[in-house]
């Protein structure tokens, strides 16, 4: 296999930096780190101008690392409970969690890591959920009053 053509270093990847949209697409098993079993999460992404893509329009798919804990405050936990859009319960089953996730979307403040390289700095729930429920809750038709009552004071 001959060499690729020189190129001046920069990266041909996909600029990802700030809030971002990621969207679960699946969780692979990686061989075990220095600090235990780990996972590689892939994410769909996408920022105000759209879905991030490579040049020539096809899907980027973005990955991150995180260990299999889903103690309180391990990484993978507080991705679930972002993509979930709520707290996760002790006691329930770790596959049945990550077949919940998986196609959920979440809101992400992504940023360049010390080697330049950008990771997730923070996620969170969808705003769009909250406000869709309230929108299905407020265009609920109000119940119709009984004709029989009659609510004069006299």
């Amino acid at each position: 296999m001959p060499f690729k053509d020189a190129t001046s270093g920069e990266s041909s990847l996909p600029t990802i930096d700030g809030m971002v949209t990621l969207e679960l697409l699946r969780i692979e098993d990686m061989p075990p780190g220095q600090y235990g079993d780990r996972c590689r999460w892939v994410f769909a992404v996408s920022d105000d101008e759209g879905d991030i893509t490579w040049e020539n329009g096809d899907p980027y798919d973005w990955w991150q690392m995180t260990g299999t804990s889903m103690a309180i405050k391990s990484t993978a936990r507080a991705w679930s409970e972002a993509l979930l859009g709520r707290t996760l319960e002790d006691g329930e089953s770790g596959q049945a969690i990550q077949d919940a996730i998986i196609g959920c979307k979440a809101t992400a403040v992504v940023a360049p890591n010390a080697g330049g390289f950008p990771r997730i700095v923070a996620m969170t729930p969808l705003k769009r959920r909250a406000a869709r429920a309230r929108a299905q809750v407020q265009a609920a038709p109000a119940p119709e009053p009984d004709e029989d009552e009659d609510d004069s004071p006299f």
